[in-house]
């Protein structure tokens, strides 16, 4: 069985689009913000490990990461920081968006190292 056939209709399709930006400007608070980080904390306090992810891999990926979110968006931890993974909640607790670390492998192929995904389909970011 396709996915055509499972979703015929053009409306139920999922769809990926890029396009050119400011991370800054995606990355900021939005007129949902209380609302979507105090989900995001309850989700992250309560399952961390169902909502995210940090392999050995990724934490200089995660370092990188943490450092953007300080100079876009002022990223300060809610709580002394004391591992990767803790900073990886942190920062989850911290953004709107999910967030994933993807490196590429010697092939050019990307890997998932990391990251926190609370609300995939979400779409309303910047509305």
């Amino acid at each position: 069985m396709t996915l055509t056939e499972i979703l015929p209709d053009e409306e139920d399709r999922f769809t990926l689009r890029f396009g050119h930006g400011e991370p800054a400007a995606f990355f900021a608070a939005t007129r949902h913000h209380a609302e979507v980080l105090a989900q995001r904390r309850h989700l992250l306090c309560n399952e961390p490990n169902t909502y995210a992810a940090l392999l050995p891999e990724g934490v200089e990926l995660l370092e990188e990461t943490a450092d953007l979110a300080r100079e876009w968006n002022g990223f300060t931890p809610e709580s002394e920081v004391e591992s990767p993974w803790e900073e990886c909640l942190e920062l989850g607790k911290f953004w709107e968006a999910d967030y994933l670390l993807l490196k590429c492998e010697a092939g050019g192929e990307p890997r998932l190292c990391g990251g926190c995904l609370c609300f995939p389909f979400f779409t309303d970011l910047n509305g």
